[in-house]
């Protein structure tokens, strides 16, 4: 943020934290460094959707985000997820 002292960033950085929190109690479900990636990515997102009049990209971040909270609540990790390409058979398309 330019024109702000590291002081004054950290206290927005806390402030805008707080917020997010009340908005949405699932953030406190996301490690630390991610809270601060949400915030980022929520506050970039609004300000690109709202300049168009579109809340859609914002409300597709918001639940990719929620829907990353629940998963770290539920102990799914980046290590816990594998998938077996060779088990992995076609599906008949549709008649």
């Amino acid at each position: 943020m330019s024109g702000l002292s590291d002081s004054d960033e950290a206290m927005h950085d806390f402030v805008l934290a707080q917020q997010f929190e009340t908005s949405f109690p699932w953030v406190t479900l996301l490690p630390g460094a991610e809270r601060h990636l949400f915030a980022q990515e929520v506050v970039e997102q609004a300000r690109a959707a709202f300049s168009i009049r579109a809340p859609h990209p914002l409300l597709r971040t918001i639940a990719q985000w929620q829907a990353t909270a629940e998963g770290h609540a539920a102990g799914v990790t980046n290590d816990s997820i594998t998938i077996d390409f060779d088990s992995v058979s076609r599906v008949a398309r549709p008649a």
